[in-house]
């Protein structure tokens, strides 16, 4: 059995130097504040937590008892004939909490079990928990906004929120919706007449290169949304090699422009155009690949793209190249698995399928076995 470590807070009002004593002596008004309360201890200790039942008053529709759980309390339902389904990571924890609520609506902690019967997470692994990443896009974006105002640059932001300062596992916050508050605040500061002197910069190179095509996307207020270039020496290479490589991962590695990438025949890395986008909808990313490949590039869609792994991109894609083959890049598969399993990370037969299946084109199935002797 795994108790609770002493767990140290990242600058909120509430720390858990004392774990269990501190958690029982809170008192809170609503559900919501019961529940980031034992988040906020969970994420403390290394571990997630999923909402369990509720008992109501007799005769009304008001909350008497609420228990939140360990996220690994119980066990998957019985298989299925379904053709995939998810590794099992619950191991039926018993770790839990129950707030009762008194007659003045008062919510408290009526009993806690503690102890888990799996490993906890490291702390640099917290963040990764759902129910960890509690504060709003708004409340994040406030904190970017008055550092930016300050007259600190945007990677100092980044660097101290998530690399200096308190440290990445003490930010219950993504880099990477981070890195997009910053990018999306600085798109939205460009003006009209910003807007319109990168359109004269893109009509001066086209008086350059006849074969330089550019498009721009403005919202109904004039302001720019996305904007894309390619210059003649890319249709070309875009004409001899159909495969494409689109980076989108300068939001993580601050790059100012997503490049269309390739590869020639001597293995050099090509480009065949660049876009910013002000975010990443499925509508931005369909105004891309519909304007950029269907109008700017004779209107032949790739023949495989390889992408970073992005719901929105993915259903654009699906939306404007039927023909085309969609994959992800390998890196970032294999850079995101290991923070799907959490703790089975640790597990060395589970790793090597793992890298089997980033690294080989095997049978779910095979996986599925894997999974089942580790």
């Amino acid at each position: 059995m795994v108790g609770e470590t002493e767990a140290v807070g990242y600058g909120n009002s509430i720390r858990f130097g004392e774990g269990k004593k501190d958690l029982m002596a809170q008192i809170v008004d609503i559900e919501k504040e019961a529940y980031n309360l034992y988040c906020d201890y969970a994420h403390y200790v290394g571990f997630s937590v999923r909402k369990g039942k509720n008992t109501y008053f007799i005769g009304t529709k008001n909350i008497k008892a609420k228990e939140f759980l360990c996220s690994k309390a119980g066990f998957k339902e019985e298989e299925t004939d379904a053709a995939y389904s998810k590794l099992d990571r619950r191991t039926g924890c018993k770790a839990m909490v129950k707030f009762q609520v008194d007659e003045n609506g008062k919510w408290k902690v009526s009993r806690l079990v503690a102890e888990h019967n799996h490993d906890l997470a490291k702390p640099e692994e917290r963040h990764l928990f759902r129910s960890a990443r509690s504060v709003t896009a708004a409340k994040m974006s406030s904190v970017f906004r008055t550092l930016l105002d300050a007259g600190i640059k945007t990677t100092k932001v980044s660097a101290y929120l998530f690399d200096e300062g308190t440290g990445i596992e003490n930010v219950k916050f993504s880099k990477k919706e981070g890195q997009e508050l910053i990018n999306s605040r600085k798109l939205k500061e460009i003006e009209p007449e910003d807007s319109q002197g990168l359109a004269n910069l893109f009509k001066e190179r086209a008086a350059q290169d006849a074969m330089f095509f550019w498009d721009i996307q403005l919202d109904k207020k004039g302001k720019l949304i996305n904007f894309f270039w390619r210059d003649g020496r890319s249709r070309i290479d875009y004409d001899c090699y159909g495969d494409v490589i689109f980076d989108t991962t300068h939001r993580i590695n601050k790059y100012v422009c997503s490049p269309f990438l390739g590869i020639n025949n001597h293995g050099q890395t090509i480009m065949f155009g660049a876009a910013v986008l002000m975010d990443k909808t499925i509508n931005s990313f369909v105004w891309l690949f519909s304007t950029f490949f269907l109008k700017y590039m004779g209107d032949r869609p790739p023949i495989t793209i390889f992408t970073n792994q992005d719901e929105a991109m993915d259903k654009a894609i699906e939306m404007v190249f039927s023909s085309t083959n969609h994959r992800h890049c390998a890196w970032h598969i294999s850079k995101n698995a290991p923070s799907q399993v959490h703790n089975l990370n640790s597990n060395k037969e589970l790793r090597v399928c793992l890298v089997n299946a980033c690294k080989n084109v095997i049978q779910r199935l095979h996986l599925k076995k894997c999974g089942k002797r580790c």
